[in-house]
């Protein structure tokens, strides 16, 4: 196996596979942004490796797969009961002591840097988060205060256990993701100790007004978990990026919540809901100069990423200072790219204009698209076979060169799948109109039948990378 543990700033885009989108970004931070004095806290990533070696070392894959065969996906309606049975499974297994000991030692890496102890967050990170039209932001467990390794242990095995939970359940399901096989990786984080302080989320594109000029910045008392399930009434903050760029006052309106609870650090909990006092409720969460300094940040990260990014941040209630706990790339546009906001409005031409060449042109499209899912259908069998050959080449010193090869490969075809869908779907909405009710349903038919073709597709895709990551770490095993 490769190194299960990776320091943030070690991580690039070739470990996404290994540590997902949340933490590789992190890294990129750390590294690209830290110099720009914005603060990022330290941390490790720790690799879906060890979440497989973990499943293997107690026996779970087959346990954890009789539950989920018992899932009705059709209603789901004891999706809780199977849930919650994995849950139990994993929390009852042990990790193997050898990657015990590799956790137990990043960590005490960060209590010798960081002080006695350091408190942490225990984020999850899933590896397929990667995709473009799949989204589990939100989905996995995320615990705060976490001190000493038993702690960690348990908090670690909580977020494995939140890989099985009803919504994510729900979710690979109607996305046609596998479930065991598919990894998720843990980051490990030095907390923020906003539990005083306040913590927030934020976008660079206003949300449900397509207004690229502000930032929205949302913030409350406490820690940022409790803000982010919007379990309190946060405040709320619009600042103009061209005041920002020009070093002017940049807030054009704010509106106070009442944040009459706030997450705080708990006593025997991790963490604990109080009611926030009298006078932080009338105080705003950021003053002027805290919202200047963040939406510069904003600015600057928006410009690295050349995207629209969601950004989480939180202030330390014991040096005063803010920090940014991640950013993600919100998927805007089909290029996920900044773009003009009127690009994403389809105007749809009236029946008067509309003319039997587009509707035939709209045909032709329709097969086109068709063809080349037989195209990349061809490419998966290629893969098949190039795979099925990997044991005999894996004996030779080209190994290493070879599974990134094939690995890259996998990452390309989805990537086109994916990029060919959202074409598509633009393509459609801004032509989508007939005379007739037929012809209407004729072409809504053709376009849901491509995106299943997609979708099955990226899933045989997803399955050769497992399938691959399976043969590589087998061989790894095989030449101790």
């Amino acid at each position: 196996m490769k190194t299960p543990i990776l320091p943030f700033e070690h991580l690039t885009d070739r470990d996404i596979a290994e540590v997902g989108i949340k933490n590789v970004s992190l890294g990129k931070l750390i590294n690209h942004m830290s110099p720009l004095g914005i603060r990022v806290p330290d941390g490790f990533a720790i690799c879906s490796d060890v979440y497989f070696d973990f499943l293997n070392f107690n026996s779970l894959s087959p346990l954890l797969q009789a539950e989920l065969n018992r899932l009705n996906c059709v209603t789901f309606e004891n999706a809780a009961e199977v849930s919650q049975r994995c849950g139990e499974l994993i929390m009852q297994s042990e990790f193997p002591k050898t990657i015990a000991h590799e956790i137990k030692t990043a960590y005490a890496e960060l209590v010798i840097k960081h002080g006695l102890y350091p408190r942490v967050a225990v984020r999850s990170s899933g590896t397929t988060d990667h995709s473009p039209h799949l989204d589990f932001t939100g989905q996995y467990a995320t615990y705060l205060n976490i001190n000493g390794t038993i702690k960690l242990f348990e908090a670690i095995k909580k977020c494995y256990a939140s890989f099985f939970n009803e919504k994510a359940l729900r979710y690979r399901h109607e996305n046609y993701c596998s479930d065991v096989m598919a990894g998720i990786s843990i980051g490990v984080q030095v907390l923020v100790r906003s539990d005083q302080g306040s913590a927030g989320i934020s976008f660079t594109l206003t949300q449900g007004t397509e207004e690229e000029e502000l930032i929205y910045v949302r913030g409350s008392w406490g820690l940022g978990q409790g803000e982010l399930y919007t379990e309190t009434d946060a405040d709320e903050f619009y600042l103009s990026k061209a005041a920002l760029r020009k070093r002017k006052p940049a807030v054009v309106l704010n509106i106070r919540g009442l944040k009459e609870k706030m997450l705080a650090l708990g006593i025997t909990n991790d963490t604990q809901w109080i009611t926030t006092p009298e006078q932080k409720q009338k105080q705003r969460v950021l003053d002027d100069d805290d919202l200047r300094l963040l939406g510069l940040w904003h600015l600057a990260i928006e410009k690295f990423y050349q995207a629209h990014v969601t950004i989480e941040w939180a202030k330390d209630n014991e040096n005063g200072k803010l920090y940014v706990l991640q950013a993600r790339v919100e998927n805007i546009t089909h290029e996920n790219k900044v773009a003009d906001p009127s690009a994403s409005i389809h105007v749809q031409p009236s029946l008067s204009t509309f003319r039997e060449a587009d509707i035939t042109r709209l045909h032709k499209e329709s097969n086109a698209w068709l063809q080349q899912i037989q195209f990349m259908a061809d490419e998966a069998f290629f893969l098949q076979k190039r795979l099925a050959d990997l044991p005999v080449l894996l004996r030779q010193d080209g190994a290493q060169k070879i599974s990134e090869e094939l690995a890259y490969l996998t990452e390309h075809a989805i990537g086109e799948l994916n990029k060919k869908i959202i074409d598509h779907e633009h393509f459609l909405a801004n032509t989508f109109l007939t005379d007739t009710p037929g012809r209407q349903s004729f072409f809504r038919q053709t376009h849901a039948e491509l995106k299943e073709e997609l979708k099955k597709y990226e899933r045989v895709f997803l399955q050769l990378k497992q399938h691959l990551f399976s043969i590589v770490k087998h061989y790894d095993h095989s030449k101790r």
